[in-house]
């Protein structure tokens, strides 16, 4: 049972609230950037070089080096900054490790691909004592296909190699883990790893303070820096005092480095390695968490609990999951009268196993959530870490004896139940709502494994074919039906008061291309405090649907998942596109605003039902604004969306203050900025309110929109069979919900687990209504090369895709050929047979 202290000490913070965070003498002035940037910021000011060569999405690091090394040149020491490019992976890490033995402070950014590629150089950079820091941003390794999402494999599958892996879970944190591990590297001759979500953290735009000049100072020092060897087996090998970088390649004091070793050499060695430096892995680690919270006034701990005293129920999570774990937990506690808690596990190696066992009593339902899945194990690895940590815990408590010292004696009565919950495979959203529902569910889930956010059936389907297809599935398993957990009903809010979420949907590619990370400073410099965004992936294929979001609050904010309440939507793209849902998360007294050139009762007429009904019950106010200026169109937007904001109270300033603080934040010259705050404020003059009470709920159905109709390609085949190389069977399973938006209806099925696509697939797609124009011959451009017709390098001739139907029918309004109209879908099922 929870103390009578500690007991005390929650009703107070309840009452008073939670004291203050104390700030150390370098705390770093506040900015707002994505992760990928302020490690890089980071690393540029401590380093004096970096191995490069890292794919999506670690490359924006890589990208972000090179321009601190071309702003600045010079690292916060007065060192020059050095790049070293490679092709590949294993190249930027050979790299990092050559200049890491030289005794240069270097790094390396990487993707869990590319850590994946070169895992066999982590055990090398282990072995030759390298004191570097690896960063790594999370992406799902190849299964059934490539995915573009963040994934977890790639952090256990280094976590074996020698090397210490912290995670974070914010922005802040991976700046902060940079420097502790920075430090503890070098005092153990150990390499670190620095391991992030992509779209949770790596990309995402969040507040953040950077490493003044004198944290770098106090907490690193230089690399030239004579300090005390730190342990017995370092004075053995260095003496008293070394170089606060060895040089192991040294021609002063030549050795061979990494020779071939007999079994009885290697093993030796290998053994000796982890009594004479692994040991004090968990010291130093310590000895750097305490540094840095002495200069900062910023704590972290291998393992952070958060009100775990007297939970029934505790969430196990690392990286980005911990934030959002912990606002649900508030929440169940809040509202459904659920004790939860929450563990975020920051220190993957060194395993913090005796504190999660200590943190781990009481029988609690224990939920661990993980962001891969095994299936040919019995658990995945963080709960095969944790069920090892009670065991050993409750060894101690059995034999009456410390067995293992470090961990505490646990009796029977203790042993938590644990539940494997698999979240986030493959880049798939971690809702607040299928959280909620975890915690209310908990108790009574009798299998091992739930699939958090999956939905393994659905009770029916308006696509016959696969209504079918569902019926087959539940008939032959009955038993996965179970395995999937998603939580339905409204949108919890875990955001904390007063805070604003503004949501951005446009086409990949199109108008509004830019807009939530300049809209995400910008309402930080206005709001202060918190800021977490959520970007869309800029590898999504052109003209693709996408949508972007901005959540800012005045005080301390924590990632509030992938699916929030919405204050402002902002729409750029056709309100009418299948599967749109600009008012999913629209809550009371929200907006919706669209850019288009429709008149009020068009755009009326072409937004989906659904939006229709909320606007209609007065929950939310529409807006309307015409196109954007060529010169500033991002400024233009972000000046309606600050109008319509401060209209419906959500952002407390003036017009006046606005232009201001729009000025101060643009840093360009005169000219440019001249015309950015021109857009700026003509998109403050731009919303217009439309009244919903003057129109009609029902209209007639918009002109375009879905077309369930086969394409012709699939009405050619006809019902051949159901194999997983039927292009019929792939149109009427899979290809449906992609043309009309109704991706909600995916469920697991053996066809997606082989990931095949069958032929002529492409032909789904028409790309003709994402085109505004034919091309345009630009004589400017044109070299007189004679390749007009096979394909112009210079772009003299602009590109275009247009299906044969829509080929014929501009060309028969182009020409005025009317008399061709009647024979147009014979020519176009023609050109498509050839």
């Amino acid at each position: 049972m929870p103390s009578f202290a500690s007991t005390t000490l929650r009703l107070f913070r309840r009452v008073l609230g939670a004291p203050s965070r104390t700030e150390g003498p370098y705390t770093g002035k506040p900015t707002a950037l994505d992760g990928n940037s302020a490690i890089a910021v980071t690393e540029a000011a401590v380093c004096e070089a970096a191995g490069l060569g890292a794919s999506y999405p670690a490359e924006t690091a890589d990208l972000a080096w090179r321009a601190e090394q071309s702003r600045h040149g010079v690292n916060l020491a007065g060192a020059p900054l050095t790049t070293e490019s490679a092709e590949g992976p294993c190249g930027a890490l050979a790299n990092a490790m050559g200049l890491a033995l030289a005794g240069i402070r270097a790094t390396s950014f990487l993707s869990a691909q590319d850590l994946a590629a070169a895992s066999h150089l982590l055990a090398t950079a282990a072995g030759h004592r390298l004191p570097i820091v690896i960063h790594v941003t999370g992406r799902a390794l190849c299964g059934q296909a490539p995915a573009l999402g963040s994934g977890h494999e790639a952090f256990h599958l280094s976590a074996d190699s020698g090397c210490f892996l912290l995670t974070a879970a914010n922005v802040q944190e991976a700046v902060d883990f940079t420097l502790i591990a920075r430090r503890a590297a070098e005092q153990s001759l150990l390499p670190g790893l620095v391991a992030m979500d992509a779209e949770q953290t790596a990309l995402s735009m969040q507040d953040v303070r950077l490493a003044p000049r004198g944290l770098v100072e106090k907490l690193l020092g230089s690399p030239n820096d004579q300090i005390a060897a730190q342990t017995p087996a370092q004075q053995l090998l260095f003496g008293d005092t070394r170089r606060r970088l060895p040089r192991w390649h040294n021609p002063d004091r030549p050795v061979l480095l990494g020779a071939l070793q007999p079994p009885e050499a290697w093993g030796a060695g290998k053994t000796a390695a982890r009594a004479f430096f692994d040991a004090h892995l968990t010291e130093s680690l310590d000895e750097a968490f305490t540094r840095f919270a002495e200069q900062t006034g910023r704590r972290h701990r291998r393992v952070s609990a958060h009100r775990v005293d007297d939970a029934r129920l505790i969430l196990v999570a690392q990286g980005a999951a911990v934030e959002t774990a912990e606002a649900a937990a508030d929440q169940l506690r809040d509202k459904h009268r659920v004790k939860a808690g929450v563990l975020g596990i920051r220190c993957l190696r060194p395993f913090p196993g005796a504190e999660l066992a200590g943190l781990l009593t009481g029988g609690a339902r224990v939920c661990v959530l993980e962001r891969m899945d095994t299936p040919l194990a019995e658990d995945p690895p963080l709960l095969r870490e944790l069920r090892a940590a009670v065991d050993r815990a409750l060894e101690n408590g059995a034999f009456g004896a410390a067995t293992h010292p470090s961990y505490p004696a646990l009796g029977e009565r203790q042993r938590p139940r644990f539940l494997s919950v698999v979240w986030g495979l493959g880049g798939l959203p971690l809702r607040g709502a299928d959280l909620i529902a975890l915690g209310r569910d908990a108790e009574s889930i009798r299998q091992s494994q739930v699939y958090l956010g999956m939905r393994f059936s659905h009770g029916s389907s308006a696509y016959p074919k696969r209504q079918v297809l569902l019926d087959r599935i539940r008939r032959s398993y009955p038993e996965v039906g179970d395995l999937g957990l998603y939580g339905t009903g409204p949108i919890p809010d875990l955001r904390p008061k007063d805070a604003l979420t503004l949501a951005v949907y446009r086409l990949s590619g199109g108008l509004g291309e830019g807009l939530a990370p300049e809209a995400a400073v910008f309402l930080r410099q206005l709001a202060g405090g918190g800021l977490r965004s959520r970007p869309a992936l800029f590898t999504e294929s052109w003209g693709a649907q996408c949508m972007e979001r901005v959540t800012t609050a005045p005080d301390q904010l924590r990632d509030p998942g992938d699916e929030t309440p919405v204050d402002l939507a902002l729409l750029t793209s056709d309100p009418g596109l299948p599967g749109l849902e600009p008012q999913a998360g629209l809550g009371k007294d929200g907006a919706l605003l669209v850019q288009t050139t429709l008149p009020d009762e068009g755009l009326w007429a072409r937004l989906p039902g659904e939006a229709r009904r909320l606007l209609k019950q007065g929950n939310a106010r529409l807006y309307r604004i015409g196109p954007p200026e060529a010169s500033a169109p991002n400024e233009y937007l972000l000046g309606a969306a600050c109008a319509v904001l401060l209209e419906i109270g959500m952002i407390d300033t003036t017009r006046r203050r606005l232009l201001g603080a729009r000025e101060e934040l643009l840093s360009l010259s005169v000219s440019d900025k001249d015309q950015r705050l021109t857009g700026f404020e003509a998109g403050l003059d731009a919303p217009h309110r439309i009244d919903t009470d003057a129109l009609a709920l029902s209209v007639p159905p918009a002109s375009a929109g879905a077309d369930d109709e086969a394409p012709s390609l699939v009405r050619r085949f006809g019902n051949i069979d159901d194999a997983y190389d039927s292009l019929p069977r792939f149109w009427d399973q899979i290809g449906v919900l992609y043309n009309n938006g109704e991706l909600r209806e995916l469920a697991p099925d053996p066809y997606l687990a082989v990931g095949a696509i069958p032929p002529l697939s492409a032909g789904f797609r028409d790309l003709s209504p994402l085109r505004s124009r034919l091309p345009a011959f630009d004589p400017a451009l044109c070299t007189g090369c004679g390749n007009c017709w096979s394909g112009c390098p210079d772009s003299a001739i602009g590109a275009v895709a247009l299906s044969p139907a829509r080929f014929i029918e501009v060309g028969i309004n182009k020409t005025g050929g009317d008399s061709l109209r009647p024979v147009a879908s014979k020519l176009a099922a023609a050109m498509a047979d050839l």
